[in-house]
């Protein structure tokens, strides 16, 4: 929900210039303590093919794309229309859960019949979960799957100074896509 559409349209255009078809930075804002403090920006590099062929790339493009038709290019990339402001969770929460349950009964050995979806899935816990478990199976190791989320370090302190060691605190996650890429390209 934090995307920033200006900053994601850079970064698809770094890399059409560079030619690095490794990864898509995910740019997002927000008040993150870890990056500075205050509101700032947070990038998170995402495959941009992961390894079961997940097409992240072309999605983040297709969605530049739809956004420029509607004569959008900065601010949030997802924005509640009736109030032109940036959009919460809650209003993909239905159709997020439609597709779950739709999942549910078409694969059951993925959601087990019994399980109460609204119960047991949140809009961001699960999806953290489920993305951490599945990087766990595949044999992703504990540092790089940490890596994605940075600032999490610093939440979990509730608001005391960070245990973050130096070399956290001053890798440029440009100069260390390979290490920040491995979780999503390993799914």
């Amino acid at each position: 929900m934090w995307t920033d559409l200006a900053a994601l349209r850079a970064a698809l255009a770094n890399i059409e210039l560079t030619r690095d078809y490794r990864g898509v930075g995910w740019p997002v804002v927000g008040k993150f303590k870890a990056e500075g403090g205050g509101t700032g920006r947070h990038v998170i590099p995402i495959a941009c093919t992961t390894s079961s062929g997940l097409p992240n790339l072309r999605w983040a493009r297709r969605m530049v794309e739809k956004m420029e038709t509607l004569g959008r290019t900065t601010g949030y990339l997802f924005v509640n229309m009736r109030t032109e402001r940036r959009a919460e969770c809650s209003q993909y929460k239905k159709s997020i859960f439609d597709k779950l349950r739709e999942i549910q009964v078409s694969n059951p050995e993925l959601i087990e019949p019994e399980c109460e979806i609204e119960e047991e899935f949140g809009m961001q816990r699960s999806f953290r979960r489920g993305f951490d478990t599945e990087c766990r199976n595949r044999g992703v190791k504990e540092a790089d799957i940490n890596s994605m989320c940075r600032w999490q370090v610093e939440k979990a302190r509730q608001g005391r100074s960070s245990a973050r060691s130096m070399l956290d605190l001053y890798i440029d996650y440009r100069l260390a896509k390979d290490m920040l890429l491995r979780p999503s390209m390993a799914l």
